[in-house]
């Protein structure tokens, strides 16, 4: 069997987060918290969601910010097929984990808002009013 991050019921269109796991995402949306200096009753904001398809995977890049001061902290997610943290995203103010697949990355969110929720933390994704695409002819 995989060594997967999360697993889904289609049944019921649960994400289910692998024990194994449980302890790196809460020191990572721990460190998460610390970086962008939030308290319980403020929030915390993902400013930016892009992600970019190669051939060899597909990597998303999140930006957690809020709007209290100027601190971010930048996660990227590889889809790799294994699962791995890199030691750097528990001290630093940019993270990098390698995942299994789409299904991985919609967990994290989910496993983020349900662990803010839990400290009273609010959990807005601004990005969603941010766009403003343009289109230039060629």
């Amino acid at each position: 069997m995989k060594d997967l991050l999360f697993n889904t019921n289609i049944a019921t269109g649960d994400i289910i987060l692998n024990p194994k796991y449980r302890n790196k995402l809460e020191q990572l949306v721990t460190v998460i918290i610390t970086v962008l200096k939030v308290d319980s009753g403020t929030s915390i904001q993902l400013n930016h969601w892009s992600y970019r398809v190669s051939p060899e995977c597909v990597a998303h890049s999140l930006e957690f910010g809020n709007n209290c001061n100027e601190n971010t902290y930048i996660l990227t997610l590889t889809e790799s097929k294994y699962i791995s943290f890199n030691e750097f995203s528990f001290i630093s103010t940019e993270g990098e984990i390698y995942l299994y697949d789409s299904v991985d990355v919609n967990g994290i969110i989910h496993f983020f808002n349900t662990f803010l929720k839990e400290r009273k933390i609010k959990f807005e994704c601004i990005f969603l009013n941010r766009c403003n695409l343009q289109c230039e002819s060629y």
